[in-house]
């Protein structure tokens, strides 16, 4: 199970939210974990968990960043 954990990527002049940086994690031994291999995240898990958590931001801001490495894109 991989799930999208959020950090706020902060405007300090304003003290305002700009976005969200969104670091995806998974389910295992327990605990979630940074997974041992991104490039091993099936394309359409990556996706339908990006999109499902997306949702859920949208109405809260306008933008987010997602960490991928070069084998994901």
């Amino acid at each position: 199970m991989f799930r999208f954990f959020i950090q706020p990527q902060l405007n300090t002049v304003a003290q305002s939210v700009l976005g969200y940086e969104l670091l995806i994690k998974q389910y295992r031994d327990g605990a979630w974990r940074m997974p041992k291999s991104f490039s091993a995240i099936p394309a359409k898990t990556m996706a339908d968990t990006l999109i499902a958590t997306v949702k859920e931001l949208s109405l809260k801001v306008g933008s987010v960043s997602v960490n991928v490495d070069r084998h994901q894109i």
